[in-house]
């Protein structure tokens, strides 16, 4: 028989005891066991890649130029802000964040095709 010592009162009892007969303290007698179940990483939302993906096309595009990343940087801004799931907050900011410098870089872009007009407003776009 295992002997185990009793957290009061510091006598030896048995293991399998569920009070010590010294004291009467209630003994701890749940067994500890390792589970088997690995938790799997968490996936990322679908929101949250397109926000991603919104923010990088309206980043990129803003160095490259372009008017059909920048749209596209809205559609995808839009989807996503327009989604059923708004529970992470980290999601809404970037495709805010998204949408509005998309929105102020096409501003920019027809102001600077209506300034320089012609063949050299195509290098903004």
């Amino acid at each position: 028989m295992t002997m185990k010592i009793c957290p009061s009162c510091g006598m030896q009892i048995a293991t399998e005891s569920s009070f010590c007969p010294n004291c009467g303290a209630r003994q701890n007698t749940q067994t500890s066991y390792e589970s088997n179940y690995y938790s799997h990483p968490q996936r990322m939302s679908t929101n949250k890649i397109l926000s991603i993906v919104a923010l990088v096309i309206s980043i990129i595009s803003i160095f490259l130029g372009g008017l059909l990343a920048e749209i596209a940087a809205i559609i995808i801004a839009s989807i996503v802000l327009n989604s059923q799931d708004q529970s992470e907050p980290e999601v809404i900011t970037m495709s805010k964040i998204a949408l509005i410098m998309s929105i102020v870089f096409i501003i920019i872009r027809i102001v600077l095709v209506i300034i320089l007009g012609g063949i050299a407003a195509l290098f903004y776009l």
